[in-house]
């Protein structure tokens, strides 16, 4: 993978955003590429089928654009569908947005590899 600077940060670490210490279980351990801080910021999780259709990436980037641009930072999964539209809709409208994946940032393979340059 193409990211530019990985960091690993374990609960017991300041770095940790507040945020994620108050929930129930926090993660013990976070693997992370680019601007962190922007977990403090206020933020949506959009989550959705992978199987998209027209209405449903219409209505996803009418919501994304529209959050981003109110400086909301938009989160998603980085898979295909729903996820990757509400990615691209924030970075083509100047938002911010945040991929959590399952997998740590160590996998030689990005799924789906046809989204290494939306990862970057």
């Amino acid at each position: 993978m193409r990211f530019l600077f990985m960091q690993s940060i374990c609960l017991s670490q300041e770095k940790l955003p507040e945020r994620l210490r108050q929930i129930a279980q926090p993660p013990a351990q976070l693997y992370c590429s680019g601007a962190i801080e922007l977990l403090e910021q206020p933020g949506i999780a959009v989550v959705g089928s992978r199987a998209l259709t027209s209405y449903g990436e219409r209505a996803c980037h009418t919501l994304v654009h529209d959050l981003a641009l109110a400086g909301v930072v938009i989160i998603s999964g980085l898979a295909t569908g729903i996820d990757a539209v509400a990615h691209h809709t924030a970075l083509a409208c100047g938002g911010k947005t945040i991929a959590v994946l399952g997998t740590g940032l160590d996998r030689s393979v990005l799924f789906p590899a046809a989204h290494t340059n939306l990862a970057d």
